[in-house]
């Protein structure tokens, strides 16, 4: 399930990096957890590949988790947007190893460092 314009917006920034404005009325947020709302780590994931498609105009299919180290909660309207910055590199011939950083633009807290090993997908 798609997340990008309905969990969060994004705004593109220089090279392979962008900034994620979550939506904090987002129904996520009222079972994730009420009363002390929280970006799910799987959300995360999700909008990182789902960011990195629309930076790089492919698609993109996740076929391995190689690491994925959330640092600190995201929470909705605290956090601010989020800086996702990308570092892609050729794991073999069919697979692209994705290194991401994912801070909170406003304080510059480490939220989350994840490697992905992705696909083309049609």
């Amino acid at each position: 399930m798609r997340l990008y314009g309905q969990l969060y917006d994004m705004e593109p920034l220089e090279g392979l990096s962008a900034l994620a404005h979550l939506n904090a009325g987002h129904e996520i947020y009222r079972a994730h957890f009420p009363g002390s709302p929280i970006t799910p780590g799987v959300c995360i994931i999700q909008m990182a590949v789902e960011i990195f498609e629309e930076l790089s105009g492919r698609k993109l299919q996740i076929t391995e988790i190689r690491d994925a180290k959330f640092l600190s909660p995201v929470v909705p309207g605290i956090s601010g947007p989020l800086l996702f910055e990308y570092d892609s590199s050729r794991a073999d011939d069919s697979a692209l190893r994705l290194n991401v950083a994912v801070s909170c633009s406003d304080s510059g807290t480490r939220a989350a460092k994840i490697t992905l090993l992705c696909i083309a997908s049609d």
